[in-house]
């Protein structure tokens, strides 16, 4: 690599022979404007002292000219750096929009009630249980349930949805306004991918109807009656009973509890422990003494 251009070399070295060389325009004198003298100027080689261009000790020059060389390596350095970061902002942070992969329980139960919550969209879920309480939504919102599920003590069947029944699937989704979330993990909700690619948004909505032409529709009045499990939670609460106790009772935690608790809530659409009571009576999972239907 050249440091200095062939005129400022040979400028440099007429300077250092004759130990400077005056300025002005006359023969062997040094015009101020002479482009060489600027770029000796500019990288520490030489100096103009009163009507002289006079060079500069040869260590202090290189030390002066490497050190000026080593910025301008490192400007070039940062403005490269620039341009790559421009380049994957543009390339890559679309793509992160268009697919997100979530590994938080808390965020995937977000993302789901998200998409449910929209009463004005096309809702389509596979194999997965409401968690909002929509009722008698403006635009469709369709359920296949698969037989595994169906048996599941947390159960919903919301008014105004469509529910269906099919075998078992392979995938757990939910596609609802050109965003779909698509479960990763086999069970639960600990982890799921959160797809705004209008090409594979397409692809899942055909598998959706697919599966929806090919499942048996499914009574959601039938899906309203309690299972086992439910009628006993029902009949132990409007005992008084607390979560712990309960839990201890049925031989499970008090964790599922909880959730079957607010499954029974989102089933009876009511907010609170207290609501549900009168709900059950209503809907009749207890007879007018307060008894739990068998």
């Amino acid at each position: 690599m050249e440091l200095l251009s062939a005129a400022a070399g040979d400028l440099l070295a007429r300077l250092m022979a004759s130990v400077g060389a005056p300025v002005g325009y006359g023969p062997g004198e040094v015009c101020l404007n002479d482009p060489a003298l600027q770029e000796l100027c500019q990288y520490g080689l030489a100096a103009v002292f009163g009507q002289r261009a006079m060079p500069i000790a040869p260590a202090t020059a290189l030390t002066n000219l490497l050190a000026r060389r080593q910025q301008a390596l490192m400007d070039s350095h940062r403005e490269l750096l620039a341009d790559y970061e421009r380049l994957i902002g543009q390339s890559v942070s679309p793509a992160s929009a268009q697919l997100e992969v979530l590994t938080c329980e808390t965020e995937v139960l977000a993302a789901l009630r998200g998409l449910q919550a929209q009463s004005s969209c096309d809702y389509c879920a596979v194999d997965l249980l409401p968690l909002v309480a929509v009722t008698r939504p403006r635009a469709p919102h369709r359920q296949i349930y698969t037989k595994n599920l169906l048996s599941s003590s947390g159960l919903v069947f919301l008014a105004g949805w469509q529910y269906k029944l099919i075998g078992e699937l392979p995938l757990r989704m939910a596609l609802c306004d050109g965003v779909a979330v698509v479960m990763l993990s086999p069970a639960g909700y600990e982890m799921a991918a959160v797809i705004r690619v209008p090409t594979v948004i397409t692809a899942l909505r055909h598998y959706f109807d697919l599966l929806w032409r090919q499942a048996t529709p499914l009574d959601g009045e039938e899906g309203r009656q309690l299972t086992r499990t439910q009628r006993l939670i029902v009949g132990m609460l409007l005992s008084g009973l607390g979560d712990e106790t309960i839990a201890r009772s049925l031989g499970v935690s008090t964790r599922s509890v909880r959730r079957h608790v607010a499954s029974l809530e989102l089933l009876a659409g009511v907010s609170s422990r207290f609501a549900l009571g009168a709900a059950s009576v209503r809907l009749g999972w207890l007879d007018g003494r307060g008894d739990v239907v068998r």
